[in-house]
């Protein structure tokens, strides 16, 4: 089958350009806290303080700042110094002046440069209240380190305030992906084996005027099975009136069998395999309308869109059509579009993409 092994030394070749544009978008890895976001845990240290249990707080604001340092290290956009004021705030409150300032003098010699200089100068604020504090506690002159805290809070005062989000670091990580009808989680991405599919249609009627459909079969990275034919749609639906987009007319579609006629072959060629199509809404429309009318039950359990995913996965393309995202993703592959069968390829060699470009899973759900 020459497209078949055509389309293999896409599917199966070396992507390493692709894969290097791909991994320019990978998002940064958030620091977690047992297996959370570290911005999540906040919520309830301060529910701790607020109930009364200001040192079971201090414990959890200490892991939060501990994977906050350890992130920092690999990536200093992740140096966020609300995490040690937060920790030196408790300290504070629980008259522990020595270890708030010992916090934040340790976080200060090792830190990179600030994110943002108003949570530095907080941070130094309070630095300066905690060694007037202990000045006072050993019989020595507060004076100095008054004068210096009075300073930074006027110095915090002038700066502009800094949205709570990019403090925390929830604004740098990837949005939270919510499971989307058309979108698969990435356990469903990485199976071995999908299906691509793209229908045709006559005509705006209904999905009962498919005159083509193509099912393009991929497993390991290969494609091992293909499904082409012209489709008759029935009488009262064959009025041709999108011939001069996919150059389908009457005449190809005569002898061609019904949705009926192959609706078996349909159900065994997708078996159980996710199925992913470009827009599939109108690709899902066109199968549901079928299976209404012919009353045949060929819909598939797991159908996806590959248009979707792309405008998660590649928000910095032009626009999401198939030529573009399959020009990006498999730039080899020579796209005949609006012919179902070459379609359906490149529905495939998207998927294919996105199953090696690892970096961007993050962005689906779990």
């Amino acid at each position: 089958m020459p497209l078949i092994d055509a389309t293999r030394n896409y599917l199966d070749g070396n992507t390493s350009t692709v894969e290097a544009r791909l991994s320019d978008f990978a998002h940064p890895v958030p620091p977690t806290v047992k297996g959370r976001p570290i911005w999540e845990h906040l919520p309830r240290v301060s529910e701790l303080k607020r109930d009364g249990h200001p040192r079971a707080a201090l414990v959890l604001a200490e892991e939060l700042m501990f994977a906050m340092q350890d992130a920092a290290c690999s990536d200093p956009a992740w140096a966020l110094d609300i995490y040690v004021a937060e920790v030196a705030a408790l300290h504070h409150g629980l008259g522990q002046y020595s270890d708030a300032a010992a916090a934040i003098r340790s976080w200060l010699a090792a830190a990179p440069q600030p994110q943002h200089a108003k949570a530095r100068v907080n941070l130094e604020k309070r630095l300066a209240k905690a060694e007037e504090h202990l000045a006072r506690r050993h019989g020595r002159n507060p004076a100095p380190h008054k004068a210096a805290w009075q300073a930074k809070v006027a110095e915090e005062k002038r700066l502009p305030a800094t949205p709570r989000a990019e403090l925390t670091g929830k604004a740098r990580a990837p949005k939270k992906v919510a499971a989307a009808k058309w979108i698969p989680s990435t356990s469903v991405l990485l199976e071995d084996e999908f299906v691509a599919v793209d229908f045709e249609t006559a005509n705006r009627l209904a999905g009962a005027s498919a005159c083509q459909v193509a099912l393009v079969k991929v497993a390991d990275g290969e494609v091992v099975d293909q499904l082409c034919t012209y489709l008759r749609p029935p009488e009262e639906y064959i009025l041709f009136e999108f011939s001069h987009i996919h150059g389908i007319d009457r005449g190809d579609v005569e002898d061609a069998p019904s949705w009926f006629d192959i609706a078996d072959h349909i159900v065994d060629f997708v078996g159980g395999a996710p199925v992913y199509a470009h827009n599939a809404t109108f690709d899902a429309s066109v199968w549901r309308g079928l299976d209404r009318y012919y009353f045949t039950g060929t819909y598939p359990d797991q159908f996806y869109c590959t248009c979707r995913m792309a405008r998660r996965l590649l928000p910095h393309l032009p626009d999401h059509r198939l030529p573009t995202v399959a020009g990006y993703c498999a730039p080899g592959f020579a796209l005949n579009h609006h012919r179902a069968d070459s379609d359906a390829l490149a529905c495939a060699h998207i998927v294919a993409q996105f199953q090696r470009s690892r970096g961007q899973h993050d962005l689906l759900p779990a």
